[in-house]
């Protein structure tokens, strides 16, 4: 299971996050930009 600390991340366009995981921001990119 994921633990998102979301007081970790910072949105930037086309909802893209900046998290020390790069594993979550490519899913999270491929979630909110239908990648």
């Amino acid at each position: 299971m994921l633990h998102i600390h979301y007081s970790m991340m910072k949105v930037e366009f086309c909802g893209h996050y900046i998290v020390q995981d790069q594993e979550i921001k490519i899913l999270l990119t491929r979630i909110l930009c239908k990648f």
